[in-house]
Parts: structure tokens; sequence; C-alpha cells
């Protein structure tokens, strides 16, 4: 059959594998061998659960990233940002020639922001890995740390240091090089940048500021 098939194929490649193992490692006696082959395997099995501690960090991870690219799209002040309230139940508005409105209710409040049309598709992605922390629970804001384990709001997010404890997070455990950018810096790169590709209206709508407000502090 071809579940045996498969069996065999497995144990041929740990017979493999540990003849390998024992040409590196002559001294080790052979119980020692087969015990780090097996708990080689015993880690790839559970690597590969739908809810593994290693998924599991690597979607925290792709949540951190997240709230930089959606910092630099939609320009907000991180006191906005980070304690965005959210209900799954929202809709999408997308009449406006550059941007998409999303809507929805959350905490008795109505909330509504704007994002650029081609960053709607990374948002959907974003809903879904938020989706898979929190394993059918639900959570009043749309972003959230996951600690040991738990969906909570981070220390970072109450004191309205976030995008700088994710900087610092992508800097110490992914590449040193990264630049430190802070959510203030985030916003005058977003503001510029779309000052002089799309105008100043565009960027206030982009900025959701008023164009006195943005000529005051952007320009």
């Amino acid at each position: 059959p071809l579940w045996s098939r498969g069996l065999g194929d497995v144990y041929k490649r740990q017979i493999k594998e540990f003849e390998e193992l024992k040409l590196e490692n002559p001294s080790s006696s052979n119980s020692t061998l087969r015990y780090r082959i097996k708990k080689v395997y015993e880690s790839f099995n559970n690597a590969n659960k739908k809810h593994s501690t290693q998924r599991l960090y690597l979607a925290n991870s792709a949540i951190k990233a997240f709230f930089i690219l959606f910092q630099t799209n939609t320009g907000m002040n991180e006191s906005q940002s980070t304690l965005l309230a959210w209900d799954n139940k929202y809709n999408i508005n997308s009449e406006e020639k550059l941007f998409a409105t999303i809507k929805n209710r959350a905490r008795g409040k109505n909330v509504e922001f704007r994002i650029k049309k081609r960053f709607v598709k990374i948002f959907n992605k974003y809903l879904i890995i938020r989706e898979y922390i929190l394993q059918g629970k639900t959570f009043p804001y749309l972003f959230f740390g996951y600690i040991k384990g738990q969906v909570k709001l981070s220390s970072a997010q109450k004191y309205f240091s976030f995008s700088s404890s994710i900087n610092n997070y992508f800097i110490r455990h992914f590449d040193d090089k990264l630049p430190r950018l802070t959510s203030s810096k985030l916003r005058l790169n977003k503001t510029n940048m779309i000052i002089k590709k799309d105008g100043i209206i565009a960027s206030s709508l982009s900025a959701q500021n008023n164009i006195t407000t943005l000529l005051e502090h952007y320009t």
C-alpha cells in the first residue's frame, strides 16, 4: 500500500541519516545518535502543525511588519493607529480614485480610515493572519501583541511606542543594518511623497488631516 511505501522511505532516510551522523560523530553511542534523529523528526512534525510555535512566531512577525506598512500607507498618528478599534463586520468603499475607505463600528464608535487602493489586498491578507493568531477569539483592536502565547495589548501600544519597539525587534532579530524609522518619520515621508506625486489634496486625504494642518506641519 501507499502508506507503507511512504513509511519505508522514511525508514531508509533515517538509516542514511544515522550512517552520516555516525561518520561525523564516531565517539557517540548509537542510542545517542538515534535520539538526536528522533528529536529532529519530532521538531519537524511539531513545526508542521497548524498552530505550531514556529508558525505563530512567523505570523506574529508578519503582524509587526504589517503595522509599519499600515503606518506608512495611512500616515496616521501612532496614538490613532496603535489603539484603532476593530470589529470584523466592516465594509470597503472604493469610490474615490486613489483611496479606499475602511468603515466599521467597534467599541461603540464609528471607525473610518483611508488606505491606497492597491494596499487593500495586503490589508485583507493581514486580517487573515490576524484571525489565524486569534484562533476563533475576538480582540477589540486592529493590532495587538502576541506575548508568551497570549493575545493582549503590549506595553509599547499603551505608551504609543509600538513602531519603535517593532523597529528594534526587526533590527535585533533579522537585520541589524535596518534604518530606525519612527512613526513621525514614516508619516512625514509618506506625506511628502504623495504631495510630490499626487498633489496636496490627495496627501491631505491620505494623512487624514485638513489642508491647513498639512501645510503647517508637513511642508
